[in-house]
């Protein structure tokens, strides 16, 4: 089955996605990312996103200390995860990793550019202990 991303506010194939090895997210480690989990409840047969708000209110401001700083508002980035977890169809706990990074080419490790970058991608997790979590 094929997965999914954000990429840009855009839910595309996860194969569209190419990132150059050039950018400055790879160079020079010119990004921010948050782990998010997602929960399978299966006696409602749906997933929960844990404290969305929290997480990407807390992404958002990191994104800003590093001047990574994307167009979309907490609400935004809650919405595109909640379709990009439906579009993927998890029926398991999964872990979410949104990362806004540096995607110029240039050379030099300058925050000053604004060709800042969003990508937002989801796998398949399970519980770290075997049992139910929560």
């Amino acid at each position: 089955m094929e997965s999914y991303v954000v990429y840009n506010g855009k839910i595309v194939k996860e194969s569209e996605v190419s990132i150059s090895i050039r950018c400055k997210a790879f160079n020079y480690g010119l990004g921010c990312f948050e782990g998010i989990r997602a929960y399978w409840d299966e006696d409602a047969k749906q997933l929960y996103g844990f404290r969305l708000k929290d997480h990407y209110t807390r992404f958002l401001q990191s994104c800003k200390t590093i001047n990574t700083c994307i167009p979309f508002t907490v609400d935004e980035l809650c919405n595109m995860t909640v379709e990009l977890l439906k579009k993927n169809g998890f029926k398991t706990t999964t872990y979410i990793r949104p990362i806004a990074y540096k995607g110029a080419e240039s050379i030099g490790p300058r925050i000053s550019d604004n060709d800042n970058r969003l990508v937002i991608y989801c796998t398949p997790m399970g519980s770290y202990s075997g049992k139910g979590e929560l």
